[in-house]
């Protein structure tokens, strides 16, 4: 992580600057947002019908989540219904872990992963699903690394313990062990996307040259929630960067929305909250405005993964090649650990609609791999891909 604590984090200058415009974006038309649900079923709200906001503090107080209480299975829906089964639950785990009651601790942390509509998914916390995984020891060292970090401590100050793989799971067992740390997930990557759009347009002519620590990771499965501009990759997805990122993205959204709060707080534009809790309706403001992209996609709309042989672009254009480069060179940016079979893994697909002749000197100048690597990996690639007929672009 390029940041070592809170206060290095939120006082760089691109940070401060998007502070200052969060904060504008709470007061009344501060940040006008609409989309229209695609599902009664997951946005609680009638097929078609347009959900919209004005400001962050606006998009919280419309906050609605048809959901289930795991404890008394129980209907819930409203930020405070939430908040308080989020509070009970958190108590449970905090409970079981002190007494070092591993069979409690998973019990809860599956509670957990219900209310997130999340326990069903294998791959989702499957760690914390496995009966010998030491649930209770390893939640009990991220607790203190956490709660250390969060409270301003510097991260070289504190072992960082071993954690599993994030997902959508695991950041919502993790928020309710560590008062301040947000819960992460696609929606609320999103909504970040969106809000950074605004703040660097107003004083820029594009995003491509967005700094780094402004690059929000999102959802990369749900193309509603995507908030790159059409034709772009400026924010990447979970897939396409490595656990550490999207761990380090999780503290340093935390760390935003922790100030953010606490400057609510002191100019008084809310009261009668805590902190932490604050923290907790912020992370929903940014939850219910990524539920979807307003002016680009009319619904959501799942994206298929793509198979069989990939198609030849219809006529070549250099200038998408040069964007194919650049889109490269940050991903390697972002994952820097990821071998050349990796990231060739990534990008599959995008360059096999180039021709050879051209997509392997790419390949071979942003890779530094060599011919023979390349031919190797490629027909590794392939064969992974789809056992198809040979393919004339390759």
């Amino acid at each position: 992580m390029d940041f070592r604590n809170k206060q290095e984090y939120i006082r760089s200058h691109n940070i401060a600057a998007f502070l200052d415009f969060l904060v504008n974006c709470c007061k009344p038309d501060g940040f006008n947002h609409q989309w229209l649900s695609y599902s009664r079923r997951y946005t609680g709200i009638a097929k078609g019908t347009s959900w919209t906001c004005n400001s962050l503090i606006d998009a919280f107080e419309k906050y609605y989540w048809p959901a289930e209480d795991p404890i008394s299975n129980s209907k819930i829906s409203s930020f405070d219904e939430t908040s308080a089964v989020l509070d009970e639950l958190s108590k449970r785990l905090l409970d079981a872990i002190s007494l070092g009651d591993k069979l409690a601790a998973q019990h809860i942390c599956r509670l957990i992963l219900r209310w997130g509509a999340v326990e069903s998914k294998p791959h989702v916390a499957a760690k914390f699903k496995d009966p010998e995984f030491d649930i209770v020891s390893h939640l009990s060292k991220m607790k203190s690394f956490l709660g250390h970090i969060m409270s301003g401590g510097d991260l070289e100050a504190h072992e960082l313990p071993t954690f599993q793989r994030m997902d959508s799971g695991v950041t919502k067992v993790y928020a309710l062990i560590a008062p301040g740390f947000a819960i992460f997930d696609s929606r609320v990557g999103c909504a970040l996307g969106l809000l950074v759009r605004e703040f660097w347009l107003k004083n820029h002519v594009t995003l491509e040259d967005l700094p780094m620590e402004l690059r929000f990771l999102w959802g990369g499965n749900i193309e509603s929630r995507n908030p790159n501009v059409a034709g772009q990759r400026i924010f990447p997805a979970f897939r396409a960067v490595s656990n550490q990122i999207r761990f380090d993205q999780n503290i340093q959204i935390s760390w935003l929305l922790q100030e953010l709060g606490e400057r609510l707080l002191k100019s008084g534009m809310v009261k009668d909250m805590t902190s932490t809790k604050l923290v907790r309706a912020l992370e929903t403001s940014l939850f219910m405005i990524g539920y979807g992209t307003s002016n680009t996609r009319k619904s959501s709309t799942r994206v298929k993964k793509e198979v069989g042989r990939p198609r030849l672009l219809s006529e070549f254009d250099g200038n998408k090649l040069d964007l194919l480069r650049n889109e490269i060179q940050v991903f390697k940016q972002l994952n820097p650990k990821f071998s050349g079979t990796a990231v060739l893994r990534v990008f599959y697909f995008k360059l096999a609609a180039f021709p050879r002749e051209s997509r392997n000197p790419l390949i071979i100048e942003t890779l530094n791999l060599t011919s023979h690597a390349t031919n190797t990996i490629w027909y590794s690639l392939r064969k992974e891909y789809q056992k198809s007929t040979l393919e004339d672009v390759v």
